[in-house]
């Protein structure tokens, strides 16, 4: 079960700053007027990209311990996963209502949450 959260957490970061970056990103940073951070709208676009494709990292690092885990004779310390289940959980539930419904990244985010959810009930 471990695995299938480690590839949807993986293949979700690569969807978000793949997809963010041509469909978001780069149509934001194009526009002429944009807002100056600290006198220069160059630094606001960089933070910008920065920002969003970091997120997708610390996607990553929550996989990472995940598949460490699903490899290791040690078991996942329960308050880990209702950590993860909850973060996903509360994303799915954002990205749900805030978009009513139409970014379907709230699937994934809930099938995380359910299955990390699941495995710390198992224990």
């Amino acid at each position: 079960m471990l695995y299938s959260a480690f590839v949807l957490i993986l293949l979700l970061g690569l969807a978000h700053s793949w997809l963010g970056e041509r469909k978001l990103i780069q149509p934001v940073i194009a526009l002429e007027v944009f807002p100056a951070l600290l006198g220069s709208d160059k630094l606001a676009k960089s933070t910008l990209r920065v920002s969003w494709h970091l997120l997708s990292l610390c996607w990553w690092g929550i996989a990472a311990l995940l598949f460490y885990y699903a490899n290791s004779n040690l078991p996942v310390p329960t308050p880990l996963l209702w950590m993860i289940s909850g973060l996903f959980g509360l994303s799915g539930l954002a990205a749900l209502y805030f978009s009513r419904g139409k970014h379907k990244s709230w699937v994934i985010f809930f099938a995380i949450a359910a299955i990390t959810g699941w495995e710390a009930v198992a224990g």
